[in-house]
């Protein structure tokens, strides 16, 4: 699978191919053996390229997602390619209305709704709890609004690219 990455400003594609049951990430044609693991409660993963560590840990943010690599910290924005050609192909109106929907990340079952339909959010914060590989995550507001849909129900289980919540600009139904 391949990735549209925006690390800091720079554009970069990161692919991400299974072979033999190993992993590898190929990055600007030079590919190395990968792996990525929970290491320490459920904020600090150890990634493995090559045959280098390196200690990595997660915070999402309006702005994208805060990425720190040993002691450095990255602003990043990922795609996969699927979801860039389905933005890249839909009208303007279409794609600002699906921007604003919440998708899963990743596979995984709906534990708590923390937000109601009507309901002014801010960005940043939690509109549900959704469980993946026994870990909780909150999944947050990126940017300001009123939640106009909740396509979920607490107990139900999601896929990847599954909407979650829509919102709305606020006053506006």
């Amino acid at each position: 699978m391949r990735y549209r990455v925006a690390l800091d400003g720079t554009q970069l594609t990161v692919e991400v191919v299974e072979r033999d049951g190993r992993r590898f990430v190929r990055l600007d044609g030079a590919e190395e053996s990968a792996d990525f693991r929970l290491v320490q409660g459920r904020d600090c993963y150890s990634l493995l390229l090559g045959d280098r560590s390196y200690p990595v840990s997660f915070e999402h943010r309006p702005d994208g997602l805060s990425v720190t690599v040993l002691s450095e910290s990255y602003l990043a924005r990922v795609e996969d390619e699927r979801t860039a050609a389905l933005r890249a192909a839909g009208g303007s109106r279409a794609s600002a209305a699906a921007s604003r929907t919440i998708h899963s990340l990743m596979p995984g079952i709906v534990r708590e709704i923390r937000v109601a339909p009507g309901e002014a959010v801010k960005a940043g914060q939690p509109l549900l709890i959704l469980e993946a590989m026994k870990m909780q995550n909150e999944i947050r507001a990126a940017a300001d609004g009123e939640v106009k849909t909740i396509h979920v129900r607490p107990e139900s289980t999601v896929n990847k690219g599954d909407p979650l919540v829509t919102l709305g600009d606020i006053g506006n139904r």
